[in-house]
């Protein structure tokens, strides 16, 4: 009974470039080939076309040293040859592309085993948040406030040991040895028992992307007698972003107070009723969280937090407008509006009045109508 040969299947001419461009491959590395990998010999066996005659009419090339022959006629032409490499004949630029293709493929080879033979990889180099951003910033303004708050808070007998941990080992050595008895007292000695009131950022210096100096105005009281000092304290950043006291804080000048009777704002005094209603009704309002009724009375998409519990709306002291430039007239506003709202409120919890003034920033309508657009915020 004959047998029945199977025919392969049909592949795509992708296949086979990728059969062709993998072959060197597998037959150099068995332990790479596929389960169902058949050499090229035995999956390009058919016939092929003959190559173009040369003048002396005969079959180009030879492999490794075989003549081709040719069948009668001149009808097919077989390359015979040693059966493992029994494939097509391909042109000049496919056997370069081929060429090219296994060169990159042992490039990548290559790569791959130097990597893991030096097993020294690129670094990935990460930058620290905390160190992008500017230096001296708002984390080293709180951690000077928190030092002085605890440093000026003194009692007799020398640098309180509370401040201790907020400075470098080195300058907390230096202040222990120096209390112990050895030199003058370091840091801060009082007679008296000193507690701070205030203490408030007036200002900073860099030195370097790790050192700056941060000028903080601490207003103490010792007994009956208070006192208002500006001193620079040296603050030092790691790289993790941790902050420390590296040197002992100085008294440096305070900044300028402005002369009486300058820096106010150029106002006039505002008496449209619909305002005065809008601002009391307002106020009415927010000092007893009534959200509903503020949303009435402000413009769409405006929000407001609450005001502080316990108080309470007692009643309008002055109303001004404030002009954009001092040529300005202020009795026109237009449609938008800043008001300087002057309002005295009740703390109902230390039955207690208090008298302030709010900016509002106010929206006409169409109609005529004034609206509340913000209050105490910028534009």
């Amino acid at each position: 009974m004959a047998t029945r040969t199977k025919k392969p299947r049909k592949r795509s001419a992708f296949g086979n470039f990728m059969d062709r461009a993998c072959d060197p491959i597998y037959r150099q590395f068995p332990s790479s080939r596929p389960k169902n990998w058949v050499p090229l010999e035995e999956r390009f066996d058919e016939e092929i076309a003959p190559p173009p005659e040369h003048e002396d009419d005969t079959p180009r090339g030879t492999l490794r040293g075989i003549p081709a022959s040719r069948s009668g006629g001149g009808a097919n032409v077989v390359y015979v040859g040693p059966p493992e490499v029994n494939v097509k004949r391909g042109s000049k630029g496919r056997r370069f592309l081929l060429c090219f293709l296994c060169l990159g493929v042992a490039a990548v080879i290559a790569r791959g085993v130097q990597g893991l033979v030096t097993g020294n990889p690129k670094p990935h180099i990460t930058v620290n948040p905390v160190l992008a951003g500017s230096w001296p910033d708002e984390h080293a303004d709180a951690f000077a406030i928190r030092f002085a708050d605890t440093y000026f808070a003194a009692s007799p007998g020398g640098t309180e040991v509370a401040a201790q941990v907020f400075m470098t080992t080195d300058l907390r050595g230096d202040i222990q040895q120096s209390v112990g008895g050895t030199s003058d007292p370091a840091g801060l000695t009082v007679a008296k028992t000193q507690t701070v009131l205030s203490a408030v950022v007036t200002g900073d210096t860099k030195i370097d992307p790790s050192h700056a100096l941060i000028d903080v105005a601490v207003t103490t009281q010792s007994g009956n007698t208070q006192q208002y000092l500006t001193y620079s304290i040296p603050v030092y950043r790691n790289g993790n972003g941790g902050l420390a006291v590296y040197a002992l804080p100085a008294p440096v000048p305070s900044p300028p107070e402005v002369p009486s009777g300058t820096g106010s704002l150029n106002t006039q005094n505002y008496s449209d009723p619909s305002v005065q209603t809008l601002v009391q009704r307002f106020f009415e309002a927010w000092t007893t969280n009534d959200t509903t009724q503020m949303s009435y009375l402000s413009t769409p998409g405006a929000s407001f937090l609450p005001l502080p519990a316990g108080l309470a709306f007692k009643q309008i002291e002055n109303l001004s407008i404030v002009c954009a430039a001092k040529t300005l007239s202020c009795e026109d506003p237009g449609r938008n509006a800043t008001i300087d709202a002057t309002i005295t409120l009740q703390d109902t919890v230390t039955d207690s009045t208090v008298t302030a003034d709010y900016f509002m920033q106010l929206w006409q309508d169409s109609t005529g109508n004034w609206y509340v657009q913000k209050v105490n915020t910028g534009s």
